[in-house]
């Protein structure tokens, strides 16, 4: 049979036919809810603060107002924690915004309100007059003012951050009632953050708000040691943020925490073992602090002959200014006790004692019209916030060698 005679039988052979389906993967871009406020129609830059989405002219939150160029990278950079910080999302639209991190939603609502707020809405009227009105000086009022200067200060608007500190001097100024509130460590770090740039008097009105917002008995109910007290004090203690923003914030926070005693549950439990031996060499070495020469004490412990805030009273209050001091600082007494954490406990009555003195100088009771009183309650607060900021001082110390 010739060869192309031959007819081959062709083998069906069953084949499988690979049907893949598509499937239309689509992306899922998270959804947030938009400010009712301030999620302007208008604005070019959209941000995400806290889980809500802010549009606004980034334009605002340049350092100064004009006809002048303004970068919106470098305005941008400064809000979310500084210029070369690297953003995430272009703020084009609401699916890829800026991230801003470490801020709050209400934080940014009130740096708005300042910045967008106009003459006759009832809000801005009342954040415009609000400090000078004693009757409205309260928690809330107060954080406005805080969240303002705050952010202000970050964004280097200069004018509006040394406005809103006028505010906060105000309340600080008018009554104790404010600190009494039961506030959270971070409201005390962002209160520290903002005295950083501020002027001296400004400084020191702050830390004698925040020592006496960490004192127990602003609140009543919270004794020295409570639970709650020593949570926000080790939270605070804990935070290298502080240490490394205010040395007058950690010094007194770090008197409070080694006034616990190496026996407490929160050193044992709460402390790691470089905290522990700090705290240890700290409780051994601060007793009989009239004579530790790294902590200056001897302004509260004067002679009857150098009692120096005599020498800033004039003849008519000298005589009332001594009684009151006998009164109030006089009670922390010779602070050369041996007995371990004995006088450090002591130290911490500062603050109580500094009311006492306080209420004196500015009653009508004083007997000169010459603000006698004052200049020395001045001086006494400088006094205090250099032990504090010493106090962070004697913890590098014994950090290096512990």
């Amino acid at each position: 049979m010739r060869p192309h005679n031959f007819r081959t039988q062709r083998v069906k052979q069953a084949y499988a036919v690979n049907i893949r389906r598509v499937v239309q993967v689509k992306r899922t871009v998270p959804t947030y809810p938009q400010d009712p406020e301030y999620y302007l129609n208008g604005g070019d830059t959209v941000l995400l603060i806290e889980g809500v989405l802010f549009k606004i002219n980034v334009s605002i939150l340049a350092p100064t107002m004009g006809p002048q160029d303004y970068s919106h990278r470098s305005c941008v950079g400064l809000l979310v924690g500084g210029r070369d910080q690297p953003t995430v999302g272009s703020g084009a639209s609401r699916f890829d915004p800026i991230v801003v991190p470490e801020i709050k939603a209400q934080q940014f609502r009130h740096l708005l309100l300042a910045l967008l707020g106009r003459p006759g809405d009832p809000e801005y009227m009342d954040l415009l007059t609000g400090a000078r009105d004693t009757l409205r000086h309260t928690k809330e009022a107060f954080l406005k003012y805080l969240d303002i200067g705050y952010l202000a200060s970050r964004l280097r608007i200069q004018t509006l951050a040394g406005w809103a500190q006028e505010q906060l001097s105000l309340i600080f100024d008018s009554t104790s009632r404010v600190a009494e509130n039961i506030w959270g460590a971070d409201t005390l770090l962002q209160l520290a953050t903002l005295a950083v740039s501020a002027n001296e008097e400004f400084h020191c009105k702050t830390h004698v708000f925040l020592r006496y917002s960490l004192s127990p008995w602003t609140v009543p109910s919270i004794n020295l040691y409570s639970e709650f007290l020593v949570d926000r004090y080790v939270s605070l203690y804990k935070d290298p943020a502080v240490f490394a923003t205010s040395k007058e914030l950690f010094g007194w926070v770090f008197l409070f925490i080694i006034s616990l005693g190496h026996d407490s549950p929160t050193w044992l439990e709460q402390l790691d073992r470089g905290d522990r031996l700090v705290l240890y060499a700290a409780e051994v070495e601060m007793t009989s602090l009239r004579n530790y020469r790294y902590l200056d004490v001897a302004w509260l412990v004067p002679h009857d002959h150098t009692r120096w805030y005599l020498d800033m009273c004039c003849d008519t209050c000298w005589k009332h200014c001594e009684t009151i001091w006998d009164s109030s600082f006089d009670k922390v007494g010779l602070l050369n006790s041996s007995v371990p954490l004995e006088d450090i406990r002591m130290l911490l009555l500062l603050p109580r004692f500094r009311q006492t003195f306080t209420k004196a100088a500015r009653s009508s009771q004083w007997p000169c019209k010459a603000q006698c009183g004052e200049r020395v309650l001045a001086s006494i607060d400088g006094k205090i916030t250099r032990l504090c900021a010493q106090m962070s001082m004697v913890y590098e110390d014994l950090l290096q060698h512990a």
